[in-house]
């Protein structure tokens, strides 16, 4: 039996629109027999009937078109995929744990496990943190026309803690003091006190806080610890530098092998200091001993503990020294002065240096000036190397003229306040032995002698000895 021949039949198209709208997908099946193939006209117009009305690729249809194609899905349509929303977010100002630096580099490249870097200061007022609002995003469109909904940002919680405060609007977080800028688990906190539960080396670094410092153990050689308020040490300070806005206090001692500085804008409190260097803006206490140290106060220096000794070195306070034992059996050369407060004292005495320097330049000076204006009858004569000579010289002379007149003037002026200022005492309560150097205002006593009991004050310009009981 002769096989049939086929029926003809037109070419046909297939529509398909995937789940989420954003693409559609054109089959084109050939004709058979004498059928037509789908033209152009004949695949837009399905596309319409399934409702695909958005992102046709007119091309890619033209494609679907083509008799290699037939039978292939072949996407005509891409629909706008919505700009999803960005969530908010919070914008630190300040260096957020594992961003700070390690180690400073000094200036020749070499690395200063000294300064690690390890503390973020904030001053009162200082902007800690921005809350960034969440953007709503734009929608998309389906294939079909349909609006695709854009996916929102997320709202984000700016969260307050300790010394810490929003302004009206929520956006805005602010340091309410001076301290140590970090996070406590979400939260942003400001410390007005820095703790170190050992000691100050190389796994702390040198210190630098705006606020107080406390530190459990020692500050070893070498290191610094810097505080805008006050500094605690529970252990010792080696030949380390303690600089402190308000008060310092170490529990046990100060051991400076003459490299230790300890400066403080309040009191210095210390149980002994040996070979150190102290500048207090008020009182220094010390109960055992004070060895070979430059000590200076402006309110008092005492040493009244069961064993306080001052031996060595200079003592400075504008108001009072008193100790227990000053000086030494073997007749160790001890300075105390008081009366005046302490930086006049150093002012003075640099003048004094400086005005000697300066008033020996000034006579090489005129000396030289004089000799060139002897050599020559007349300036007309002057050679042009000569002239120049002179002009350099009477340059010089008047500057050097200049300084010494204005160190003058303040040389009186310093005296003044010696001559007006006429308090500080030293109180010995036990005995100060030979050797020991007492000053007040301007007036000097060596003593000579041992003496017991005694209180040296100022009295018609000349230091006199009373009963300290």
């Amino acid at each position: 039996m002769a096989n049939k021949a086929p029926e003809s039949q037109d070419g046909q198209t297939k529509v398909y629109i995937t789940r989420d709208g954003m693409e559609a997908y054109l089959t084109v099946s050939p004709p058979c027999g004498d059928g037509r193939p789908v033209d152009f006209r004949q695949a837009m117009d399905a596309l319409e009937k399934a409702g695909v009305v958005h992102g046709i690729d007119v091309a890619r249809v033209g494609e679907a078109l083509e008799e290699r194609n037939w039978n292939r899905s072949i996407v005509v349509a891409k629909g706008t995929p919505p700009v999803h929303g960005e969530d908010g977010r919070v914008e630190y100002k300040f260096s957020l744990p594992g961003q700070k630096v390690g180690p400073a580099e000094t200036a020749n490249g070499k690395v200063d496990y000294r300064n690690l870097n390890l503390i973020c200061n904030v001053n009162k007022g200082a902007l800690l943190a921005v809350k960034i609002d969440p953007k709503p995003g734009v929608p998309g469109m389906a294939v079909t026309g349909n609006p695709v909904p854009p996916r929102m940002g997320k709202e984000v919680v700016l969260r307050r803690g300790k010394n810490t405060v929003l302004d009206d609007t929520g956006h805005c977080l602010y340091s309410a003091a001076d301290g140590r800028v970090v996070m406590d688990d979400d939260k942003i906190v400001v410390e007005a006190v820095y703790e170190i539960r050992g000691d100050v080396d190389f796994s702390t670094g040198n210190i630098d806080f705006v606020g107080s410092v406390i530190v459990g153990g020692e500050v070893t050689s070498g290191f610094v610890v810097k505080a805008g308020q006050d500094i605690e040490i529970n252990g010792g300070v080696e030949a380390a530098q303690l600089i402190a806005g308000g008060n310092i206090t170490i529990r046990k001692g100060i051991a400076g092998g003459d490299k230790g500085m300890i400066q403080a804008g309040g009191k210095v409190v210390a149980r002994f200091i040996e070979n150190a260097r102290v500048i207090a803006g008020s009182e220094v206490t010390v109960p055992d001993a004070i060895i070979q140290s430059f000590v200076r106060s402006n309110s008092s220096v005492q040493v009244e503990g069961r064993r306080g000794t001052i031996v060595g070195g200079l003592i400075q306070a504008r108001d009072e020294i008193s100790a227990r034992v000053i000086g030494s059996t073997f007749a160790t050369q001890t300075h105390l002065e008081v009366g005046v407060d302490p930086e006049v004292r150093e002012e003075y005495r640099s003048i004094v240096t400086r005005y000697k320097e300066k008033k020996k330049a000034f006579d090489v000076v005129a000396q030289n000036l004089q000799m060139l204006q002897r050599s020559v009858t007349s300036p007309d004569n002057l050679s042009g190397k000569q002239r120049m000579a002179l002009i350099k010289l009477l340059e010089e002379y008047k500057s050097l003229s200049a300084e010494l007149k204005q160190m003058e003037e303040r040389r009186a002026f310093l005296e003044q306040e010696f001559n007006r200022l006429q308090g500080g005492r030293i109180k010995v309560l036990d005995i100060v032995y030979p050797g020991v150097h007492i000053t007040i205002g301007r007036a000097v006593y060596v003593v000579n002698d041992p003496i017991k009991y005694a209180m040296f004050i100022l009295e018609d310009g000349e230091v006199k000895i009373t009963s300290v009981r």
